[in-house]
């Protein structure tokens, strides 16, 4: 038995000398070197992209501390002044408004020159005008309209 045991230690004795093994340790130590650079520059591309995250988060956060500057595009007179205005709108692009007056009248103008598009008046009653106007929402654009009468009782 105790031959055995001696035969078998020598079968596993090993050369780690052999050219074999250099190359294999060669290889592996080119592998480990490659793994480690391509982690650290995987790790520093991560840092980066935080970095450039936070600079571009702040790049949008920083005018909110900065005072407002107000400047007018325009200056006209509306085109209906004589009558009281209720309500007054702009469409999305910024480019039409809308005034109601109190005789009912819908005026489309543009806002960059104050210059009338189109009228359009409510069918009241003679002797009728709006008294009080109510919107439920800009979405939606369901308009209310009370009447005044010009005559007392």
């Amino acid at each position: 038995m105790s031959t055995q045991a001696s035969d078998s230690v020598d079968a596993t004795k090993i050369d780690f000398d052999s050219p074999q093994i250099k190359r294999y340790n060669q290889r592996r130590k080119f592998k480990d070197q490659f793994a480690s650079i391509s982690i650290a520059w995987g790790g520093m591309g991560v840092i980066a992209a935080i970095l450039l995250i936070f600079a571009y988060l702040l790049y949008e956060v920083i005018p909110l501390f900065e005072t407002a500057d107000v400047e007018p595009l325009a200056a006209f007179d509306l085109p209906n002044s004589q009558h009281q205005t209720l309500y007054i709108a702009t469409e999305e692009q910024n480019e039409i408004a809308l005034q109601v007056t109190d005789q009912g009248e819908f005026i489309f103008f543009n806002l960059d020159d104050g210059s009338e598009n189109s009228r359009f008046l409510l069918p009241l009653p003679a002797g009728v005008s709006v008294s009080s106007f109510a919107l439920d929402s800009d979405a939606s654009r369901l308009m209310a309209f009370d009447k005044k009468r010009d005559y007392f009782y």
